[in-house]
């Protein structure tokens, strides 16, 4: 509940914002580039959430140690279990099945091991990845975003930081943000809110006299975004978590009382 009171908080402040007037500057908006037409073939059977035992590991992953609600998942973004992997891609038995869908259409997925594990020690990567995915032309939880009709979108970096904050919140499926994706932010969003991974470093701190090489992962995605958004005559602001920590490891009402208490400070120090 406190996170829905916060959402609610953040939402009205920014609607508030998109309703001041503003100019559009007659520059090139950012171009979108196309995703294939003919839709991926899945990685196999695929069992959705609510199907699944109570007691199934990947069930009690998501509730025990993501504390997420399955059946939320489910139903917000047609997140499965893998039962039976077809031969090409028999990497994915049993992992959780993650579609990416744009526009109502499936353009990729990832699967996802339900656990987490020493991953270099084992050598075992933790998602597997739609072969030749572009990733950089597509946004995780994009419909569900765009169908919570938002004034603001925030944007994260994968789809546990989605899962943890829920609509309207976007995974750039990576590190570094795209021109194809920032077209589809600016395209649909007028207020953003940068929430990606925490760096332990704030951006106002580390602009002057900084090698691009030592720039954070949010510093360089704000340096893409920023000149993009001021051109649609949107607003960019920046939320970052302490540490080493990420959107993915809290829960939707931790997420939401953290981006509502940090926006008046992100304004002051990197908005428009």
């Amino acid at each position: 509940e406190s996170g829905k009171a916060n959402r609610r908080k953040l939402y009205e402040v920014l609607v508030e914002q998109a309703n001041t007037p503003f100019t559009v500057r007659t520059v090139e908006k950012p171009k979108i580039a196309r995703l294939p037409d003919t839709p991926p073939p899945l990685p196999g059977a695929v069992r959705m959430l609510h199907e699944m035992p109570p007691d199934h590991e990947s069930i009690r992953y998501l509730r025990e140690q993501r504390r997420l609600d399955p059946i939320q998942l489910d139903r917000e973004y047609g997140v499965g279990v893998v039962v039976a992997a077809s031969p090409e891609y028999w990497r994915t038995q049993g992992r959780l099945y993650i579609p990416i869908t744009m526009s109502g259409k499936l353009v990729g997925w990832q699967c996802r091991v339900a656990a987490e594990l020493d991953w270099k020690g084992l050598k075992i990567p933790k998602y597997y990845n739609l072969p030749d995915m572009h990733k950089s032309l597509m946004l995780y939880g994009y419909d569900a975003a765009v169908q919570a009709r938002s004034p603001f979108v925030v944007v994260v970096e994968g789809v546990t930081d989605v899962w943890g904050c829920g609509p309207p919140s976007v995974a750039i499926l990576g590190g570094s943000i795209s021109d194809a994706q920032i077209g589809l932010i600016l395209t649909q969003w007028r207020h953003v809110i940068l929430y990606l991974d925490g760096d332990a470093r704030t951006l106002k701190a580390n602009r002057a006299n900084q090698p691009e090489g030592a720039k954070t992962m949010q510093e360089k995605a704000y340096d893409k975004l920023a000149p993009a958004t001021d051109t649609m005559g949107g607003t960019l602001h920046v939320a970052s978590l302490p540490g080493d920590l990420d959107p993915g490891k809290l829960s939707r009402a931790e997420n939401w009382e953290w981006l509502t208490s940090s926006y008046q400070s992100a304004i002051k120090g990197v908005g428009r």
